[in-house]
């Protein structure tokens, strides 16, 4: 199962398929579980329940034969997520990642067949385990003095021709676009589904997450 990592922008049509499309038209019923992280910087920032239950009650109201549910936190009960078809995953990053020391199961999950979406800070494990899983399961990450996070406009995006993307018009988009990600070695299985050349003076000065002497090269 190829897997893909798309920005929190992206619509509820876009990530549903990302997440079951494979599968979906086989007419199985599907379960989406959202695991959000504690809210964080402050009011209307990082508010991870709130995105995880609208994008849920979206999801739950648009006629299709599947189920989205919300866990505030690792879910108490496995077996929630044991029939999950996709898992996504918003939180804030390292020692705050709501899935810190579960790689194990996110392992088994994963081999199990489950799809895995990781939305915006969640990109940034900070953990050698974690880091692992998700270069395994979408083929990168986000890594401290070598990626960046800048706030930039992103405008004509080159769209890949794919199943996924169908009805994607080209837009603009201002947001908090994450770029030179630690990508697998391997990385054949990659499908660079939305790409763009960022701007020069998207990068400020040198700092854990806002420039680097790999990236301005």
């Amino acid at each position: 199962m190829k897997t893909f990592a798309t920005p929190i922008s992206a619509s509820i049509a876009f990530l549903l398929a990302l997440l079951i499309g494979p599968s979906f038209a086989q007419g199985k019923s599907k379960s989406i579980v959202f695991i959000a992280g504690t809210p964080s910087h402050g009011w209307n920032k990082h508010e991870f329940p709130a995105g995880c239950q609208l994008l849920a009650k979206c999801l739950n109201e648009s006629g299709l034969d599947l189920q989205a549910h919300v866990s505030l936190g690792w879910p108490e009960d496995d077996r929630l997520l044991e029939t999950a078809s996709a898992i996504v995953l918003f939180s804030d990053g390292n020692e705050n990642h709501v899935a810190l020391g579960r790689e194990d199961s996110l392992n088994q999950l994963y081999e199990n067949g489950a799809g895995i979406a990781i939305l915006h800070y969640a990109l940034e494990p900070g953990d050698p385990a974690l880091d692992n899983f998700l270069q395994k399961a979408i083929g990168g990450y986000f890594e401290v003095d070598w990626s960046v996070n800048p706030v930039w406009t992103l405008t004509e995006p080159i769209i890949a021709k794919h199943p996924i993307t169908s009805g994607v018009a080209s837009f603009e988009l201002e947001d908090e676009w994450y770029y030179h990600l630690r990508f697998a070695r391997d990385a054949n299985d990659i499908i660079p589904l939305l790409s763009t050349i960022p701007p020069a003076n998207s990068l400020g000065k040198d700092g854990p997450r806002s420039g680097n002497p790999s990236v301005r090269s």
